[in-house]
């Protein structure tokens, strides 16, 4: 997965991005895992192949490293919905697409589905979580 460009094609991700990417892949697997309460950037880095100082070069602190990962996922997300979009033919054909990636996504992905209900919650309690 690249940076998108204006003509919507993926930019080549240069050495800081694709770490970033490894990081926030391994911080969505510990966050599935454990939620957000549970999740530290030392338990991040023990399900990473980096150190926790990697970890704090690439990422100020949880906070920045759970945005990061929230924008990252949505873009993961909003993907995979492209398919559907462009094979749908009627409307009825649209809204059965989206159910099925949807109902596949919370059988497939619930630890991920809980997490996003668990990170809702905890914004309410930390103000710079809800940036």
């Amino acid at each position: 997965m690249g940076i998108a460009t204006t003509e919507g094609t993926p930019a080549p991700l240069d050495k800081v991005g694709r770490r970033r990417l490894e990081l926030a892949e391994s911080a969505l697997k510990t966050l599935g895992e454990l939620g957000y309460a549970r999740t530290s950037l030392r338990e991040i880095a023990s399900n990473s192949e980096f150190s926790h100082g990697v970890v704090h070069y690439y990422f100020r602190d949880k906070v920045e490293l759970i945005s990061y990962c929230v924008r990252h996922y949505k873009t993961i997300c909003s993907r995979r919905y492209d398919e559907v979009v462009e094979s749908a033919v009627t409307p009825e054909e649209l809204a059965a697409g989206f159910l099925e990636r949807m109902t596949r996504t919370l059988v497939e992905e619930t630890p991920m589905h809980r997490h996003w209900y668990d990170l809702r919650t905890q914004s309410l309690f930390e103000g710079g979580a809800a940036r």
